[in-house]
């Protein structure tokens, strides 16, 4: 016989419910497609090659290893990114509920920190 330690678990299947039930009720699927779609949208990226990934879970692919870009965006614009086994994506995995503002913050702060890192003296 097979089992897992919290197969099966009543409060952990009544807490997955409650996660489905607010995901449908505050529309947070189709928030995360369009944020998806705004995030494509942004065609003034400096060095970023590509965008992968799907919904609010997006890699920034970029010409240059971005280890540096992940200090400057931490410690001068306060933006937790995720680091890749790639060194040249930038992933980032923010909350569902996050609004249009803040990525456009996050964004904004992209660009300039690249813009820094490509211009050290200005």
């Amino acid at each position: 016989m097979l089992g897992t330690t919290f197969g099966g678990n009543h409060l952990a299947c009544a807490a997955a419910i409650a996660v489905l039930d607010i995901l449908k009720q505050e529309n947070l699927m189709d928030i995360v497609r369009d944020l998806y779609h705004f995030i494509l949208e942004q065609k003034n990226l400096p060095g970023v090659k590509q965008i992968k990934g799907r919904g609010l879970m997006l890699g920034f692919e970029f010409e240059f290893e971005v280890s540096q870009l992940r200090k400057d965006l931490l410690y001068k614009h306060h933006i937790f990114t995720e680091a890749s086994s790639n060194k040249n994506l930038l992933r980032i995995l923010p909350p569902l509920n996050i609004s249009e503002s803040d990525l456009q913050f996050f964004l904004e702060s992209l660009q300039v920190a690249v813009h820094q890192l490509q211009n050290p003296t200005q």
